[in-house]
């Protein structure tokens, strides 16, 4: 499933997907419903400042302004990863912990390499072994609380301003 799916654009619906949290629980597109959701992908042991690391920290910014403001407490963090061979819900959790994830509301994912990839095709992060580490593309988004996409932010020069602006 969603190997010939159409890269996502704002105003598509999220294909179905099924993964498993840093709790070791199922987590698929349903438990999206009813709460707009920051979703992006980033692997653990991502070396470079610039990429996963940066990414992570604006997730953790964007956490700390939601939980400051009152009309946000009900948007949702999502961080699917690039390495499912290696990010086990374990990993995730301790990694989640470390970046001070408040899992109620950043919840990290992982899952079968063709499980993970049903959503960097649809969202087009491209991910390349290289050595020992991941070469990757990167797309942050905002779905809303039906599941459709409503923006898409590419690469990393996204602001955690941009982010909260787009959730009104």
């Amino acid at each position: 499933p969603g190997r010939n799916s159409p890269r996502l654009r704002p105003g598509a619906q999220l294909p179905a997907f099924s993964l498993v949290n840093q709790d070791g629980t199922v987590f698929s597109e349903r438990d999206l419903l009813g709460r707009p959701t920051v979703v992006t992908f980033i692997f653990t042991r991502c070396p470079v400042p610039e990429y996963c690391p940066l990414i992570s920290g604006r997730f953790r910014e964007v956490q700390r302004a939601i939980v400051n403001n009152a009309s946000l407490r009900h948007v949702g963090l999502l961080s699917v990863t690039l390495d499912p061979a290696f990010d086990t819900p374990q990993v995730l959790n301790a990694y989640g912990r470390a970046m001070g994830a408040d899992f109620t509301r950043w919840q990290l994912a992982t899952g079968s390499t063709d499980q993970v990839a049903v959503l960097t095709r649809a969202f087009a992060v491209h991910t390349e072994r290289s050595g020992g580490s991941i070469d990757h593309t990167l797309a942050t988004a905002l779905v809303d609380g039906s599941g459709r996409v409503v923006e898409i932010w590419r690469g990393n020069t996204w602001e955690t301003r941009e982010v909260l602006d787009a959730l009104g």
